[in-house]
């Protein structure tokens, strides 16, 4: 019976210790993870708001609370509005989230949720565009990974806005010489398109930036339908589209009128406008060439020959003859 009451009394003791060690790892654990993210949140807003500063988009970005995830290292910022005044912002966020920073920095992995909003809570700017898309209600969600491999860069954009469309990118630029590096070339881009004048990142690194690669597709989800709401069913009223599409062309510096480009870019646009489904544009150059060379062929109507451009309509077999006979 000792030897028994012996064995009992040891396990007894081991289970105490057992559960005194697993209850003192766990609090370890817990303050481990309090300090983890209490002094990653500080680091993550001390981050943000040098990034922002070196932008000078202090003015125009606002957020109400930074969370940092002590599991992945990640911080998010909530309730984000971007614009002049934080009553009438360009647009709000609910959430941005940075998947990746700050540990690939300049390599970025950020997630994004456009807030809800009304024209009405928007600035005019935004508002008219909304009015022009014909939406009563902004909402969506979207994604941008960017990786840097010296001086190559590779980005991906996702934009899916309700009743609006799915839009997608994919681009791979190189840097040219070391004068510009990722970083303040972002830096420039959302400083200028703050400022509403987007085209000053052209001049200011124009020459700098080359386009080795570049596409685009659109998925419509109500856009076009809701824009074009009688669409062209008679032979003549699709060639007089049509040709109103040639002339487009040529107004958006892609191409003469009278080409052969301007004629298969108006003959795409129309079988996409008659049955929207998705738009897909890629460039493809020969050569890489750089952003001022770009905005020079438009000005010349050339962009779509230099660029080595296709216009097309994924999975879907166009027959230009008939599209405007």
């Amino acid at each position: 019976m000792s030897i028994v009451k012996n064995v009992v009394n040891t396990l007894k003791e081991n289970s105490a210790r057992i559960v005194f060690i697993s209850f003192m790892l766990f609090g370890l654990v817990v303050l481990g993870l309090y300090g983890l993210k209490h002094f990653g949140t500080l680091y993550a807003k001390q981050k943000v708001q040098e990034q922002l500063q070196r932008a000078g988009l202090t003015p125009f970005v606002h957020y109400d609370t930074l969370h940092f995830n002590p599991f992945t290292l990640t911080p998010s910022l909530e309730n984000v509005r971007f614009g002049n005044d934080d009553s009438a912002p360009w647009l709000k966020f609910s959430r941005i989230s940075f998947n990746s920073y700050p540990l690939t920095y300049p390599n970025l992995d950020v997630e994004f949720w456009l807030e809800e909003s009304q024209p009405s809570d928007l600035s005019d700017e935004t508002a008219y565009w909304l009015y022009v898309a014909e939406l009563d209600t902004l909402i969506g969600k979207g994604s941008i990974v960017s990786t840097v491999d010296g001086h190559n860069v590779t980005s991906d954009i996702e934009l899916d806005i309700k009743d609006l469309g799915k839009l997608s990118t994919h681009s791979n630029l190189n840097l040219v010489g070391s004068e510009v590096s990722m970083s303040e070339l972002r830096t420039d881009l959302l400083a200028s398109i703050a400022l509403g004048q987007p085209e000053a990142v052209l001049i200011i690194h124009g020459d700098q930036v080359e386009v080795d690669a570049f596409e685009m597709t659109y998925q419509d989800q109500g856009l076009i339908k809701d824009w074009l709401q009688n669409p062209p069913s008679t032979p003549e009223e699709k060639y007089e589209l049509f040709d109103t599409l040639r002339y487009s062309s040529e107004t958006f510096g892609l191409a003469y009128v009278d080409s052969q480009e301007a004629d298969h870019i108006a003959n795409v646009m129309l079988n996409f406008l008659i049955s929207p489904q998705s738009l897909k544009i890629a460039m493809n150059p020969k050569e890489p060439i750089n952003l001022s060379d770009l905005v020079l062929s438009m000005s010349n109507s050339r962009l779509y020959s230099l660029s080595n451009m296709t216009l097309s309509i994924p999975k879907q077999d166009i027959n230009e003859h008939d599209s405007h006979e």
